[in-house]
């Protein structure tokens, strides 16, 4: 099985491709939205170190925030393209989901607090239980302030992602004894993207290239998107 894999939900521009058990895989740090200055000549470099047509893919995998708007965007829009052109399988991927499990390939089993920073004052979070088979979601993805972060259990975090920089003293506050430790520089890949995709494809998680929707939990934005 073949997927694409891609990534624009944050700083980083990011694309792997799987061919059997060859993993091609293209980084770029971006400012201000240029992911659309990288994202197509990366998937080409990928597609032709590994000597695949697109048309060959049986997926095309991508995260689908929630993160930055305007990178959701240009991934989205590229990955709907791509997909509707060749007739190809879309696997939409948390990209909070992404940072948990990309977290526990790092410190192995536990209960992972993944905060990334939303600005506006605000987090994008959610509580993941990580193991070497599964991945499970304690507490929903929601966006809001961090003083509501709070421990979904009484047990020890890892404290993962971007919001864990800008908000540390908060944060840590909030799960004190509880927080093992916190890395503030994991952000999603297009590798931790396609691990979750082979998952998610083996319990029938695909979608058409039209119903491929992004995940912004901000109402305002989300009513904004709509009336354009």
């Amino acid at each position: 099985m073949k997927i694409l894999a891609l990534t624009t939900c944050s700083a980083y521009c990011s694309v792997a491709i799987q061919d059997q058990q060859h993993i091609v895989s293209r980084v770029q740090q971006t400012k201000g939205g240029g992911h659309s200055d990288h994202l197509l000549s990366m998937i080409e470099a990928c597609l032709n170190e590994t000597a695949t047509h697109i048309s060959t893919l049986d997926a095309i995998a991508l995260s689908c925030g929630p993160g930055a708007f305007t990178g959701l965007r240009i991934g989205i829009g590229v990955a709907q393209g791509l997909a509707f052109a060749h007739d190809i399988a879309v696997v939409p991927i948390s990209s909070l989901k992404v940072v948990a499990y990309q977290a526990g390939q790092q410190f192995g089993p536990g209960n992972y607090a993944v905060a990334v920073d939303a600005r506006m004052g605000e987090i994008y979070s959610a509580q993941y239980y990580v193991n070497d088979h599964e991945l499970l979601c304690i507490e929903d993805e929601k966006v809001g302030k961090p003083t509501t972060f709070l421990p979904h259990n009484d047990q020890s975090y890892y404290g993962v992602g971007t919001g864990w920089a800008v908000y540390h003293d908060v944060l840590a506050g909030q799960f004190e004894q509880q927080l093992l430790t916190s890395d503030t520089t994991i952000n999603p890949t297009a590798q931790g993207v396609l691990a979750l995709a082979y998952q998610a494809i083996a319990r029938g998680e695909t979608v058409s290239a039209e119903q491929v929707l992004p995940t912004y939990l901000r109402n305002n934005v989300a009513k904004k998107q709509t009336e354009q």
